[in-house]
């Protein structure tokens, strides 16, 4: 677990200058902004968001995500761009051990994984088998520890959502959790991510799942929280959505600073189902091993440009193994 201070009880650090100032004010009132979307979004209480409750949550989809290796520089424009080779991306996909351990059997009696929560997980397994093969290509490319959602907050001060939807009898329906965080080692980053479980079918066109929505607001409030990015006037995060068995997807998430609504950039539905793992499942590994870019602060583009482009990025991975 990472020795960073993030809990909530440690004082955000004051700002030593009147534009420092102002800036934390800015983003006290971003912070309030995103607490009122949090209200509404509990309000609605839906598995799926369409344009009016998007509208009435202040969310607007920006521009679609592109994550497909043949797309034209698919990061332009974006916070985070992977890092992975499509070569070795290739490697993983001929390796026996990882097409054997695609699938796995869900057991709808045994009370500690309902199968509703089990689809989706299951899947997970074989994503965290393929990342750890990632890990030892830079064995300090990630930091990593077990946890859950209660340790999260306790050691970092991030509230991991998890919902619950039942019927009026108690049977569970639908449910979303996440137990995998990630932050750059470097604590100058403003960015963060997190895998996301949720056992949705793949929404409708024009539909968006509330969990998407849900861990952006709070992905985001954490980094407002603390005040420790008040220099970056964007936070980026994003969300990568196991949907049941079947599909996935990838969120960019930012607060624009100057229209204070969340804007979700979302990829394309990647297919993950079948009885061996698929084009777009290793186009998600390679998405989840992503290091932070964009400009989120004037200094980034100073930055950029001592920065070799195929350079290794150093997370903190928190996660569950």
């Amino acid at each position: 677990m990472s020795s960073q201070p993030h809990g909530d009880d440690e004082p955000a650090p004051v700002s030593a200058t009147i534009e420092g100032a102002q800036r934390a004010t800015v983003e006290q009132a971003q912070l309030r902004r995103l607490n009122q979307m949090r209200d509404t979004l509990d309000g609605i209480n839906s598995q799926t968001l369409d344009s009016a409750s998007l509208d009435m949550l202040g969310v607007v989809l920006g521009q679609p995500l592109a994550v497909d290796p043949e797309s034209p520089s698919p990061w332009e424009g974006g916070f985070f761009r992977p890092w992975v080779a499509e070569s070795f991306v290739r490697e993983l996909e001929e390796a026996w051990e990882f097409r054997h351990n695609w699938s796995g059997e869900t057991d709808p009696a045994d009370p500690y994984h309902p199968a509703e929560w089990a689809l989706p997980t299951n899947k997970a397994l074989w994503f965290l088998s393929c990342l750890d093969t990632l890990c030892e290509q830079d064995l300090s490319l990630w930091d990593r520890c077990n946890t859950d959602p209660t340790e999260m907050f306790r050691a970092t001060g991030l509230r991991l959502p998890m919902h619950t939807f039942t019927t009026q009898g108690g049977s569970t329906v639908h449910q979303y959790q996440s137990e995998w965080t990630f932050f750059p080692i470097d604590g100058t980053k403003p960015h963060v991510a997190c895998l996301v479980f949720d056992s949705c079918d793949a929404p409708a066109d024009g539909l968006v799942l509330s969990s998407d929505v849900d861990y952006a607001i709070e992905l985001i409030k954490f980094r407002l929280r603390h005040g420790r990015h008040t220099d970056h006037h964007t936070k980026p995060a994003i969300i990568y959505t196991i949907e049941r068995e079947s599909h996935a997807r990838i969120t960019q998430a930012y607060l624009d600073s100057t229209t204070n609504q969340l804007v979700l950039r979302q990829s394309r539905q990647l297919h993950i189902g079948g009885p061996e793992p698929t084009d777009d499942a290793f186009t998600f590994v390679r998405w989840v091993a992503t290091v932070p870019a964009g400009e989120t602060d004037a200094k980034d583009e100073d930055a950029a440009a001592t920065q070799p482009p195929d350079m290794a990025p150093r997370l903190l991975l928190l996660g569950c193994t």
